[in-house]
């Protein structure tokens, strides 16, 4: 991932971008879930569709995701290691108890050339997989939440996707965690919160802040407190209304400390979603 922020970064310096976007030059029916890069490529994942792009949004591939199982396909954030594509798949429910049910809660892994290779089931993530990153050869898998569970969870897994430990992190979120992204000894956290909210915390996932944007379909750090955001976007098309996405860099402001992972804080919460003001 540090290659992709590094990526990032020298691309938008030369091209000399500034407060400008990178858009993707493909529009899908569902929004922009998460994007990866390789150093040479950006993948979009729409839901149900992967696009790759070169570093300035151009169409290179676009393939639907595999369906492994369940009822509906819905992909997540990916990320891109060692040579490939790894997209986060929940076939189940997303933010409920399963009551029994089976989750389908799987990681696929693609090719360059978007080929799916393989799936790997991750049945210890509960309420839908809708993210996954990569850190120091391991992978780290989070998603949905139920409003009535406080706080989140993110699941480690080996290089081969064998399930290592689950690590509780102290703040609470709208359905759960949409983005994941490891950068350093840094995670961060996108999150569909009102207002738009960004969680840091260290490597053992203690709570340090928050960044003000929103980085639920997106994101990559680029250091001194810059940011490259994924959009999502809407366009019509004569009766229909078509979704595209975007990379934007921002500079947002920093709020530290952890007065936000409290306990009253995630009860606050869950009032909230229950009232339906959220």
């Amino acid at each position: 991932m540090k290659k992709l922020f590094i990526m990032a970064a020298i691309v938008w310096t030369l091209c000399g971008h500034g407060a400008g976007k990178i858009v993707c030059g493909s529009l899908e029916k569902h929004h922009v879930q998460g994007i990866a890069g390789d150093g040479q490529a950006w993948y979009w994942v729409f839901t149900d569709v992967i696009v790759k792009t070169d570093l300035q949004g151009k169409v290179l591939l676009r393939k639907e995701i595999h369906r492994q199982g369940g009822r509906r396909i819905h992909g997540g954030a990916p990320c891109f290691a060692n040579g490939k594509l790894y997209v986060p798949y929940c076939g189940g429910s997303f933010n409920r108890h399963l009551n029994g049910n089976p989750g389908y809660n799987w990681i696929l892994e693609y090719d360059e050339t978007l080929n799916w290779l393989k799936s790997y089931p991750v049945d210890e993530v509960k309420y839908g997989a809708g993210c996954v990153a990569f850190r120091r050869g391991h992978f780290f898998v989070s998603g949905g939440r139920p409003a009535d569970v406080p706080g989140n969870t993110v699941w480690e897994y080996d290089e081969n996707f064998k399930f290592v430990r689950a690590h509780e992190v102290n703040f609470s979120s709208r359905k759960g965690i949409q983005t994941l992204v490891a950068d350093g000894e840094k995670w961060y956290f996108g999150v569909y919160q009102s207002p738009a909210v960004t969680f840091m915390t260290d490597a053992d996932f203690k709570l340090l802040g928050r960044w003000k944007f929103n980085g639920a379909v997106g994101m990559a750090p680029l250091g001194n407190g810059r940011f490259l955001r994924g959009l999502s976007t809407r366009h019509k098309s004569g009766k229909k209304m078509l979704r595209g996405g975007a990379l934007m860099e921002i500079t947002p402001k920093f709020s530290a400390g952890p007065d936000l992972s409290a306990e009253s804080a995630a009860d606050k919460l869950v009032k909230t979603e229950k009232s339906g003001k959220l």
